[in-house]
């Protein structure tokens, strides 16, 4: 027999030992990390999930450069030669400098990619508790409902910083995936992303405790008020509403003062007849004064 022969018949064993074996065997639960399946099924593994875009969100200014470091305005500056601030180089594909991509990561553009994780999260969330016993889905769903609060003042948080820095932004409510067409994702405009930041700051408060009733560092009914009491008086503000827009895409082209003005002083209300949080005096002797 030649090694012809034996090289054929050689191939057609590997064949049927290949064709002959378990359809199951390469369907593996990793021994190194969480699979999908059990992070969307046990609630402890899902706030886990949920801490790392608490992370990615960078919130305060322990992790994040204050924008206003690149100019002469604070005590420690980030300005330099080679900042495209500071040399009016700022383009969509030139934001680094020497301090990297994230130098002010708040407003980074590149937050969609934690904008993308907790639209994955939102998207999961809901059907966690049917992974439970019957006895156990009332406590699980309260769990999920308090994430799921967290998980749309994130989005919110995230939402309000990027507009406030480059105005109307791609409505993502949906996670995407590999297969979606890219290229028909656009800018909404800047009332389109107002109001869909203050949709969530409304969904996030209606789900999340009062901060007497939360862990410190989580998000919270007053948390996600102020949110839209801080976003709704930047867009009734002479920056974006004071008629002289050129584009729908940076402010509104032709906005109804009083209107925008009564919404942002609604929301403001909302947060202090919750009678949860008060003004600070600062030191100054006059507390009515200083509110005024």
């Amino acid at each position: 027999m030649n090694m012809y022969k034996i090289n054929i018949r050689i191939f057609v064993a590997l064949v049927f030992l290949l064709t002959a074996c378990d359809k199951e065997m390469l369907n593996k639960t990793p021994l190194n990390q969480y699979s999908d399946a059990n992070v969307w099924s046990d609630v402890n593994l899902a706030s886990s999930y949920l801490n790392s875009c608490y992370n990615g969100a960078q919130i305060g200014q322990f992790k994040a450069v204050m924008i206003g470091a690149v100019s002469d305005e604070m005590l420690s500056g980030r300005g330099s030669s080679s900042s495209p601030y500071n040399v009016g180089n700022m383009t969509a594909d030139n934001t680094a400098g020497q301090y990297g991509s994230n130098w002010y990561s708040n407003s980074n553009w590149n937050q969609f990619n934690n904008v993308q994780k907790i639209n994955i999260f939102l998207d999961k969330i809901d059907k966690l508790p049917d992974a439970y016993k019957a006895s156990e889905k009332a406590d699980i769903k309260k769990q999920a409902d308090i994430l799921k609060g967290e998980a749309l003042f994130l989005r919110a948080f995230l939402y309000t910083e990027m507009c406030r820095t480059y105005g109307g932004l791609p409505i993502l409510k949906k996670p995407n995936s590999l297969g979606d067409d890219f290229s028909t994702i656009t800018r909404g405009t800047f009332k389109e992303t107002v109001d869909f930041i203050a949709a969530d700051c409304d969904a996030a408060a209606k789900l999340l405790p009062l901060k007497a009733n939360t862990r410190l560092g989580k998000a919270t009914k007053e948390a996600a008020l102020a949110i839209k009491s801080r976003m709704l008086l930047f867009a009734a503000s002479d920056l974006t509403a004071d008629g002289t827009a050129k584009s729908e895409l940076v402010g509104y082209l032709s906005p109804n003062r009083a209107s925008l003005w009564t919404a942002a002083r609604d929301a403001a209300k909302a947060v202090m007849d919750l009678g949860t949080s008060q003004l600070a005096d600062f030191g100054a002797p006059d507390q009515k004064a200083v509110a005024q």
